[in-house]
């Protein structure tokens, strides 16, 4: 095999190898402690809307939650808005890894990272702060999952 030949193969190889994205978060677990004694907001509430809109080279999607509860913090408004990195505009797609948004219509307890600062995940821990509560359907008694 001729050098020109092998020098071909290695910089497709290369080229090959960089296209190839690998994907992963790391996410330090934290105790709920920990969480409670870090988080600005701490509110119960249910999801009623989301929206994404495009802003310079990134997308975000904004989840609307009616608070029925503000469990630590100084909030006073019925509803909050909180603001995702990632979502579905115009045919145009982000997702960050391992990043899963609140859906219309649940119901949990949100531990809130910050209400002023941008940030890729609103939430404290990211997942670690989004609590699902769903009734029980055999006694009619709220469960926290």
């Amino acid at each position: 095999m001729n050098y020109d030949c092998c020098k071909g193969v290695i910089g497709f190889l290369l080229l090959a190898l960089l296209a190839t994205v690998t994907q992963a978060t790391t996410i330090l677990q934290q105790s709920l402690p920990v969480m409670t004694k870090s988080a600005e907001l701490i509110f119960e509430g249910t999801v009623v809307g989301l929206q994404t809109e495009r802003s310079d080279k990134h997308i975000y999607t904004w989840v609307t939650f009616e608070i029925t509860d503000v469990i630590k913090g100084d909030y006073h408004d019925s509803v909050i808005e909180l603001r995702y990195l990632g979502g579905a505009v115009a045919g145009m797609r982000v997702e960050i890894a391992e990043m899963s948004l609140p859906e219309v219509g649940e119901a949990g307890i949100y531990l809130v990272e910050s209400t002023s600062r941008k940030t890729v995940h609103p939430l404290i821990g990211w997942g670690q702060g989004h609590f699902l509560v769903k009734p029980d359907k055999k006694n009619s008694q709220v469960k926290n999952l």
